[in-house]
């Protein structure tokens, strides 16, 4: 089994999260990588998450009680993943990395003005991208990491569903743990692509007051 890259803030060299937030605080519960698959091949990617959101500024209203950035994985300080780094470690001691902060209160805002190569005009560009402004350590208790596969993460999901509308849910399967362990199921929530592909499917229905119940399948 090949080692997992550790995720540092650490040694960058020089060189995004969809999602309407601009300016926000929230409790870093953990920093969980994963690999995405691209028809380019393979790429890294962590993802930070975030409970108890106190949304400052974004260009749409945010209604979720949590929040996910997403970075691919790089050690270079020209992007984004880099620019986040070189902020969030102005908040640690020497021997600290970003882990130090699992558990603190982060303030984290989209800054402008970031000298990035794009490589359609083929020069550095500004850019805007997220860096810490913020760390309140109150408490600094680390949220631990429930292990489950994404079956049992989907069912949990899906069970907690069932009887309530899209608003009721949202207020338990952001706080569930085996849904917050899994990551990639946490950002198609986000994306509100996890309900659509389940009705597409026919797993679960909606009536017209918006409660979802199971499809039930009649056997012939």
């Amino acid at each position: 089994m090949s080692e997992q890259p550790q995720v540092t803030w650490r040694n960058l060299t020089e060189g995004r999260a969809t999602t309407p937030l601009r300016h926000f605080k929230g409790r870093l519960d953990n920093v969980i990588s994963e690999m995405r698959t691209f028809a380019t091949g393979n790429k890294q990617y962590h993802n930070l998450n975030f409970s108890e959101i106190d949304v400052k500024e974004s260009s749409e209203p945010y209604l979720f009680p949590i929040a996910q950035l997403s970075f691919p994985s790089s050690d270079r300080t020209k992007c984004g993943w880099g620019v986040l780094g070189k902020s969030g470690v102005k908040f640690l001691a020497e021997n600290e990395d970003v882990s130090a902060l699992i558990g603190a209160i982060l303030e984290l805002k989209m800054t402008p003005g970031h000298m990035m190569w794009n490589r359609d005009e083929g020069k550095e560009t500004p850019r805007e991208c997220w860096e810490v402004i913020g760390v309140e350590r109150v408490g600094g208790v680390q949220v631990p990491t429930v292990g489950a596969n994404a079956a049992s993460a989907i069912e949990t999901a899906i069970d907690l569903l069932i009887g309530k509308n899209e608003q009721e849910w949202n207020q338990l399967v952001f706080t569930n743990p085996i849904v917050k362990a899994d990551s990639g199921l946490i950002s198609q929530i986000l994306g509100r692509t996890f309900l659509p592909a389940l009705e597409e499917a026919d797993v679960i229905k909606k009536d017209d007051a918006g409660i979802y119940s199971r499809v039930v399948v009649q056997e012939v």
